[in-house]
């Protein structure tokens, strides 16, 4: 039965990663094009981005500057002959190639996987559809094997399952079928929180368990920015756990805190904020009035919310087509089935929620501030650039939350989701009659 289920599993990865590797055509996914130049300059060794232009095969040029491909973004009615990508003429001169855009990256370690299969297919005799899709797909088969099976280990169930459903959301398996430092950033942050969680009920640590978590958390932090505050997590490390080592509890948080601070100084600087002074007005305008703050968060998701949980599941493309409905729904389904089926099982202490908790409150707040700062105007009330896929990292935290207060307040959490089916309809109802925004 165990075999059967993992077969089902698998077969449910490998061909969910054949679709979104082949079938989305070459930078159809959030910002590919500059991925791409990204990833470009990581396979040429230049990491600090001190190039401008960099030689690579003319045919993958012609295919970047493609018009029907730079039409397909938020154009639902540009479509491409599939035969037209498959006989892309061949062209392996190689010319120069502006990758000044994809700087704007300046996170290079998330992009190790895919500058290692361009580098070994770009020799190759293949088109350059080819050579995109299978850079694509061979980074994702080696994530997801690896994630698969590191899941598997994880020996307490509620834990395991927890991440099986972060992992197979179909949105987590189109960025990791992604050219884009989300396969980085995902692998080594699923990496982290699988081993945390197979440790958080071991009785003593060994120097391999330290030194595999330091390495993931610095994989995960260095391959894309805003995701620091997830060193809380090691908060959960008890004690009488690092009995048998050389180095103490104490020693080795502040160790971690000594890499949070050091991330957290340059926390910002990711980007190019709208306008010369954005930084100091948004500030600004945040701390004029203590209310503005919970007025803007506020009004931002009542105004986002479906987005965020949709694009959380999954919005494909450049965020520009949905799925189908019955998709959403048979996630929650999942969701609504794995909280009646563990919520007995379940324990999760008090001091163990609250460090998730505030891991996840933390987190999201620093992602919220980040895009109020960079792709906000001024003084807005409603935060713009938020997308669910930013949290694909903290669905494990948030199932092991709600498991926790759906065991304990069962019926309140009933209550609480008819109230909100309430709210949201009054709200779709004062949209449509009374007023155009909200």
């Amino acid at each position: 039965m165990i075999k059967i289920k993992n077969i089902i599993l698998f077969s449910y990865l490998i061909l969910s990663g054949f679709i979104y590797s082949f079938f989305i055509f070459p930078f159809q996914k959030p910002d590919e094009f500059d991925h791409f130049k990204r990833m470009v300059s990581v396979a040429n060794y230049d990491i600090f981005c001190r190039k401008k232009n960099i030689l690579i095969r003319k045919d993958l040029v012609n295919l970047f500057n493609d018009k029907d491909i730079n039409k397909l973004p938020y154009n639902y009615n540009q479509k491409i002959n599939f035969e037209k990508l498959l006989l892309y003429p061949v062209d392996q001169i190689k010319i120069n190639f502006n990758i000044k855009s994809g700087c704007r990256f300046k996170n290079w370690f998330g992009y190790i996987f895919n500058s290692f299969f361009y580098r070994i297919l770009t020799p190759l005799s293949l088109n350059p559809y080819l050579i995109i899709v299978l850079t694509r797909f061979f980074t994702y088969l080696l994530i997801v094997v690896i994630l698969y099976f590191s899941i598997n280990n994880i020996k307490n169930l509620i834990f395991k399952y927890s991440m099986i459903f972060a992992l197979f959301l179909p949105m987590t398996l189109h960025q990791l079928s992604a050219i884009s430092y989300d396969t980085g950033h995902l692998f080594f942050g699923f990496l982290f929180l699988i081993n945390l969680f197979s440790l958080i009920n071991k009785k003593y640590l060994e120097y391999l368990d330290i030194f595999k978590l330091i390495f993931y958390y610095l994989g995960l932090i260095f391959s894309k920015p805003l995701y620091e505050f997830l060193s809380f997590l090691f908060l959960t490390l008890k004690r009488n756990q690092f009995s048998k080592l050389k180095i103490s509890r104490n020693t080795f948080l502040l160790f971690i805190l000594s890499i949070f601070i050091f991330k957290l100084i340059n926390i910002f600087d990711i980007g190019i904020p709208l306008g010369k002074n954005s930084y100091n007005e948004q500030f600004f305008f945040l701390l004029s009035n203590p209310f503005i703050i919970l007025i803007v968060f506020l009004k931002t998701f009542l105004s986002s919310i479906d987005f965020y949980l949709k694009s959380l599941i999954g919005i494909f493309g450049w965020l520009d087509f949905e799925l189908n409905f019955l998709v959403y729904g048979l996630i929650f389904l999942l969701f609504g089935v794995f909280l009646e089926k563990y919520y007995k099982k379940f324990s999760l202490s008090a001091y163990n929620f609250i460090v998730l908790f505030i891991t996840a409150l933390f987190n999201t707040l620093i992602i919220f501030l980040a895009e109020y700062i960079f792709w906000t105007t001024p003084k807005s009330f409603v935060i713009h650039g938020v997308q669910g896929r930013y949290f694909i990292l903290f669905v494990p935290i948030f199932l092991l939350l709600t498991l926790r207060l759906y065991g304990k307040y069962k019926y309140v959490f009933y209550f609480f989701i008819l109230i909100l089916i309430i709210l949201f309809n009054l709200i779709a109802i004062y949209r449509r009659y009374y007023l155009f925004t909200f």
